[in-house]
């Protein structure tokens, strides 16, 4: 039989055990452990035709402690979109069936997806594209290669402002 002694050390050592654990994973997360008490997971739609930046993307998001949804293309990213309602989409510009400048005006033009905040991630980054894509409502402009500090903290900073209460 423990002494009470033995069973006040065994929980004390649980409780610093979950306290580092916590730490350590905000930290993993990029976030504070005060933020982290309050962090609810978002969904984010992910559409790219490129595989590679596809996984890239999506392990980035996963990593930070969201959701992925995938589409390949425009065409089925709007159709994800509309059924799915994500609270972020991060698109591809060029891609076949419909690109992303497409999808991002069904998007903006459609009532019930308006409102969802968009961040372009491409390799054309004339300031003419940069300016088209903002004047069509994008929260922002990411060039390739995809670095996934970069992106993070961009998704960070949309979901701050948009969730204050929880990011």
């Amino acid at each position: 039989i423990n002494s009470n002694k033995e069973i006040m050390l065994g929980l004390s050592v649980i409780f610093l055990f979950r306290g580092f654990m916590f730490k350590k994973i905000a930290r993993l997360l990029g976030i504070k452990a005060a933020v982290a008490e309050n962090f609810v997971s978002r969904r984010i739609l992910i559409v790219d035709d490129n595989e590679m930046d596809l996984k890239l993307i999506q392990k980035t998001v996963e990593k930070i402690g969201h959701q992925a949804l995938l589409a390949e293309n425009g065409k089925i990213g709007y159709e994800v979109a509309k059924a799915q309602k994500p609270d972020l989409i991060l698109s591809d510009c060029l891609m076949p069936e419909m690109d992303g400048v497409d999808m991002c005006k069904l998007i903006k033009e459609n009532e019930e997806t308006k409102d969802i905040p968009l961040i372009f991630l491409t390799n054309v980054d004339t300031p003419k594209n940069v300016v088209e894509c903002f004047d069509m409502g994008v929260e922002n402009y990411i060039c390739k290669p995809i670095r996934p500090k970069v992106l993070s903290a961009q998704i960070k900073i949309i979901f701050s402002e948009r969730f204050s209460n929880n990011v």
